[in-house]
């Protein structure tokens, strides 16, 4: 059970037509979170965003992503999951299995498959995810009111995000980009180690199944060598309610065409958060919903 905590703004800064701050809040070990937040200028939709196991809330694709979307009425709020960005050595001290802290770089998964149980540290790291995850959103209520709220996970994020959008109602679609099955996924890399291990602990499919008829979008890579379409299509093939998913040219980490993914993504919150404030304000008068 998580505990709802009020993010205190430790900078700012205001651009055309949206306003970035910087929270600082307490996690679900007590560690200090930051989260970097992309507010658009009139209250509305908040995306969540999960990045990747070499990435973090600072990465060129968040903030080019959080402008862009700010401008466009959707504020995007980042945090750095354990073990990445500010929290690398929180993540060593912490972390049950010990060892070194994610690498700022791109939107990479790391690597590995994982089996239906995982590794105890597996199963804790995405416990600990999912809690800080969820004060996130909490702060994101707390700092901006009761507004739709949606999920946009990448790689790492996209896996990991799945059980996030199991386990929290609150969030009323998501996105997943360059994510799907670790059941036998491709794995080139020869960088492994501790992101294979965090990966470990989930099972997207298994969760997928418990997101109910919320609407998901997945956005894939055609030459994806972590993903397979394969991987990406089992994964999607789990989800029981509204889905779509569609393949973009590029690879895991280079999208050939970028701003046609960002179209599509931000077109799909359009629809989803719109909706579910129009839904809500209907409650709230009595109406049928």
């Amino acid at each position: 059970m998580t505990t709802a905590r009020v993010p205190e703004i430790v900078d700012a800064e205001v651009g055309a037509a949206w306003r970035r701050e910087t929270w600082r809040i307490v996690g679900s070990r007590d560690d200090v979170v930051f989260v970097e937040a992309w507010l658009a200028e009139e209250p509305g939709p908040v995306v969540v965003v999960g990045h990747g196991a070499e990435s973090d809330r600072r990465a060129p694709f968040v903030s080019g992503t959080g402008k862009g979307w700010a401008r466009h009425g959707i504020s995007l709020i980042a945090a750095d999951a354990p073990g990445h960005g500010d929290r690398v050595s929180d993540a060593i001290s912490s972390s049950p299995s010990g060892g070194g802290g994610g690498v700022p770089a791109g939107h990479g998964a790391g690597g590995g498959s994982a089996s239906r149980g995982g590794s105890g540290a597996g199963r804790d790291y995405l416990r600990w995810w999912i809690d800080d995850q969820r004060l996130v959103v909490d702060a994101a209520e707390r700092r901006l009111g009761s507004v739709p709220i949606g999920f946009l996970g990448v790689s790492m994020g996209a896996v990991l995000g799945v059980h996030l959008v199991a386990a929290e109602p609150r969030i009323a679609a998501a996105v997943l980009a360059v994510g799907g099955s670790l059941r036998g996924f491709a794995e080139e890399r020869t960088r492994r180690g501790q992101a294979e291990e965090r990966l470990s602990g989930a099972n997207p499919e298994e969760a997928a199944f418990r997101c109910g008829d919320r609407p998901v979008l997945m956005v894939q890579a055609d030459e994806d060598e972590v993903f397979s379409r394969k991987a990406a299509l089992a994964l999607y093939d789990a989800f029981p309610g509204r889905k779509e998913i569609t393949f973009f040219p590029g690879t895991h980490a280079a999208w050939r065409h970028p701003g046609q993914w960002n179209r599509r993504m931000l077109a799909f919150f359009h629809e989803t958060l719109r909706g579910a404030a129009d839904e809500g304000a209907g409650r709230v008068e009595g109406r049928p919903a």
